[in-house]
């Protein structure tokens, strides 16, 4: 499962228009191949199979339903009211949510984002290793790219911010010993991207 799941044929989404604040119930039109990138182009109809738009995926979000979204508000009321976070685990573990179903949660309703992001990554996210640079703390994690093939690896992939600390104002490495610390780093990603799940990170890693 990646961020874009629910783009599937026939399903209902949220088209978010370039641009514009309003919204649009749509309905996806032809089948698109997974995993769904941000700028893959996506075919919709209107709901009352008035007309046919395409649009990037980045515009597009899932259709909650009433339920998860009620569900969703019990848990944001149960943070509020002082829940300790393994009663908010269990809660979401008992909704059956995915890290991608609680994203497009807190997309929509952002209440107490900062305290769900902590938990839920704490139940689906790889705990992160750290490298100290220059007094600061930059996280890195190690995961398994080609797994059961012969190109297996385990690689190191950190954040973008640290990549850009180690390097002067002409693109090369600082100093040795940043070109030490560059050399065991696989790939900076972004930071939603290095906050993903494992196999999220192994898929997009694949890609590259």
């Amino acid at each position: 499962m990646n961020k874009y799941y629910f783009v599937n044929i026939g399903a209902e989404v949220i088209w978010h228009p370039a641009n514009s604040d309003d919204q649009k119930v749509m309905q996806v039109c032809t089948s698109v191949p997974h995993p769904v990138e941000n700028d893959t182009p996506v075919s919709l109809i209107f709901t009352d199979k008035r007309g046919n738009i395409q649009v990037k995926a980045s515009q597009l979000a899932p259709k909650l339903t009433d339920f998860n979204q009620g569900y969703w508000c019990a848990i944001q009321d149960a943070i509020s009211s002082g829940v300790s976070d393994t009663t908010i685990q269990e809660m979401l573990h008992s909704a059956g949510f995915t890290y991608w179903e609680c994203y497009w949660h807190v997309q929509n309703s952002d209440f107490q984002s900062e305290k769900l992001w902590g938990i839920i990554r704490g139940m689906f996210c790889q705990n992160p290793d750290y490298i100290d640079w220059n007094g600061a703390d930059y996280p890195i994690k190690t995961v398994v790219i080609f797994e059961n093939t012969p190109d297996e690896e385990e690689v190191t992939v950190s954040v973008e911010r640290l990549g850009r600390q180690l390097l002067d104002d002409m693109g090369n490495w600082s100093t040795r010993e940043a070109e030490f610390v560059d050399g065991r780093i696989y790939f900076y990603l972004d930071e939603e991207t290095f906050n993903m799940p494992d196999i999220d990170i192994v898929e997009y890693l694949e890609k590259q």
